[in-house]
């Protein structure tokens, strides 16, 4: 904990940024992955997150073990950090029990390729990932709902790996629809619904976040956030700070005075693809005008 000197809380030493892509191309290449990795180590880059998805209809089952089987080992011989994003193939299917079994097994089986690092769950504030979001008062229901999961597959995951990093959330930057939950609204009634079932023990050792661009600015550079307070992007991490000191002071789960720390599992800017032969289809988001403009954002955010 941070030590208190004059009423001041002084912050929790952390460690050094690790940097990496969300790319599940290494996964399922032929070759487990060696020429991405060799890409990765190119630009200095050396985490690699993947998706793994549960299916209900076969809840027991880790349905892309042989992508695993053949890429894990080639990540660990590259010396890749591989972090695990856990979520239901069904938005409207999130049991707790049969969900957190199958993160358990998940947890047992790939730690023996060095993967200790998992993420409940993905954009649990949004319709697309999580039905339903709110009653028919217009009250949240997602929140509550994650909060039980979170809670379940804490302690399932540690019981399967002694080593593992539960990362909480991957929160969407804003509301996707009026359907879906405000993020920041979101991660406080997690913290309400958290303080309310009485438990002592942590939810997460990390919070996951996506500051993706307000797709309603134009350009949407690093430095652009977003109006509503209940959102964020890069220049408001803060904002998410106040919020999780909000839900969670004096509980058993750390806030980011305390030892929480993030991890920005998303975030990017698209370019235009129109022209190039490679690509089809279209970008489900405004895009920038051109790959140097969208280096020069991602430069910019590193530097912020």
């Amino acid at each position: 904990a941070g030590a208190r000197r004059g009423g001041w809380e002084e912050p929790v030493a952390v460690p050094p940024i690790a940097w990496g892509v969300a790319d599940d191309a290494s996964k399922f290449a032929n070759d487990g992955g060696a020429w991405f990795y060799q890409q990765l180590a190119g630009a200095s880059l050396t985490e690699n997150r993947w998706t793994l998805a549960w299916n209900p209809a076969s809840p027991t089952t880790i349905v892309e073990l042989p992508f695993l089987e053949r890429a894990a080992p080639v990540a660990q011989a590259a010396g890749i950090h591989v972090v695990l994003a856990l979520y239901s193939t069904d938005a409207k299917q999130h049991d707790p029990a049969a969900f957190c079994a199958w993160a358990q097994t998940v947890a047992q089986t790939v730690t023996q390729w060095g993967i200790h690092d998992y993420i409940v769950g993905n954009e649990p504030n949004t319709l697309l990932y999580w039905s339903p979001q709110k009653n028919a008062a217009g009250r949240d229901v997602a929140g509550p709902a994650y909060e039980q999961l979170l809670a379940t597959c804490y302690d399932t995951i540690h019981a399967g790996d002694p080593d593992a990093t539960v990362i909480g959330m991957g929160l969407s930057p804003r509301a996707s629809t009026r359907r879906s939950n405000d993020p920041l609204s979101f991660l406080r009634d997690v913290g309400q619904a958290y303080r309310a079932s009485g438990r002592t023990e942590p939810l997460m050792d990390q919070l996951a976040l996506h500051p993706y661009p307000n797709p309603a600015k134009k350009g949407s550079p690093p430095q652009a956030g977003y109006d509503k307070p209940d959102d964020f992007g890069i220049p408001q991490l803060d904002r998410v700070k106040q919020a999780v000191y909000d839900a969670f002071n004096g509980t058993g789960q750390p806030t980011t005075l305390n030892g929480l720390t993030f991890r920005l599992d998303e975030v990017g800017w698209q370019t235009d693809t129109s022209g190039l032969p490679q690509y089809y289809g279209e970008e489900n988001a405004p895009v920038v005008v051109s790959e140097q403009t969208q280096a020069n954002d991602i430069a910019t955010m590193v530097q912020r």
